[in-house]
């Protein structure tokens, strides 16, 4: 009988439950639990409190059962007294004692004892050999997942890059054609003179390009350019307050003057939207390259 179906002998004839048994010798229900499936073995000074508590001695809980001398039957007595035959020996007795195994201490996840055949580490802190191999996995499983997360970053980021390229130079494209072929047109059809054209022709192709570069670097890199365009297309036109008369003809000033405001408003406006682009594509001509350098390095190093 091995150990640990002693123990469960022991605990169903006392009928007491793991948690109890373990209560009564300091240890948890998970350690009972492994010395009756054979998994671990309780310390010697941990047998000692079982042979204690179940008031039995230590070989008895090994088994060991010394043998005892075969009874002779008793001879009948002769009539005539024979001399005795002198004593057989008595048998000698081997008792097998099982090793004692040097006490480490306890596993500080499940709390089974530990020595040299089950230690799984021992330090900083105590496991056994199972517990030590859940770790391990575990261990692994979080740097897996760490490393899964990592990329999947890098994946939205350089998703998130391409788009946006692609986005500028999308729609860099769609404004810029149309007032490309209408300057394109101008240059064919417009019959300039030599000196105007070799001016005009230039132009055209430079405003193109600062046309372009202007939406294509609002939409990649919200920095000066956007600063600019939000300047003079976003500001705020303010007119002075109007004094009228509370009578038929002060209201009609009133209205009249309200109108002229809101057309000299919307001229203002529409002038200062043309500066804000006019200074944007020049700012933006020059700082656009740098911008589109920059985005193409971050997609580059987010494939890598």
């Amino acid at each position: 009988m091995t150990c640990g179906e002693k123990i469960t002998e022991l605990r169903k004839k006392a009928n007491i439950t793991q948690q109890q048994l373990g209560d009564e010798l300091n240890v948890s229900a998970q350690a009972v639990s492994k010395w009756e499936h054979n998994l671990a073995e309780p310390d010697v000074t941990t047998i000692k409190k079982i042979c204690l508590y179940f008031k039995i001695s230590t070989d008895e809980f090994f088994g060991i059962e010394k043998e005892k001398p075969e009874e002779k039957p008793e001879e009948k007595v002769e009539e005539k007294k024979e001399e005795k035959p002198a004593p057989a020996p008595a048998p000698v007795v081997i008792v097998k004692h099982t090793p004692q195994k040097e006490f480490l201490g306890v596993c500080t996840r499940c709390g089974v004892a530990l020595d040299k055949s089950n230690v799984g580490v021992k330090a900083p802190k105590m496991y056994c050999q199972n517990c030590y191999a859940d770790m391990l996995a575990e261990q692994e499983m979080q740097k897996r997942r760490a490393a899964a997360e990592v990329k999947q970053r890098r994946r939205d980021s350089l998703n998130n890059a391409t788009e946006l390229k692609n986005k500028s130079i999308r729609w860099g494209l769609l404004i810029t054609i149309p007032i490309f072929i209408i300057n394109l047109l101008v240059l064919i059809f417009g019959k300039l003179e030599p000196t105007y054209l070799a001016v005009y022709a230039p132009l055209t192709v430079f405003g193109g390009y600062a046309i372009y570069a202007l939406v294509a670097d609002y939409i990649i890199h919200d920095g000066i350019v956007g600063d600019i365009l939000e300047f003079f297309i976003c500001a705020p036109i303010k007119f002075p307050g109007i004094i009228f008369s509370f009578d038929l003809s002060g209201f009609i000033f009133l209205i009249a003057l309200k109108i002229l405001f809101a057309i000299l408003g919307f001229i203002i406006g529409v002038i200062l939207f043309f500066v804000g682009v006019g200074l944007g594509s020049l700012v933006a001509a020059f700082v656009f390259p740098f911008h589109m350098a920059k985005l193409n390095n971050e997609i580059k190093t987010y494939k890598e």
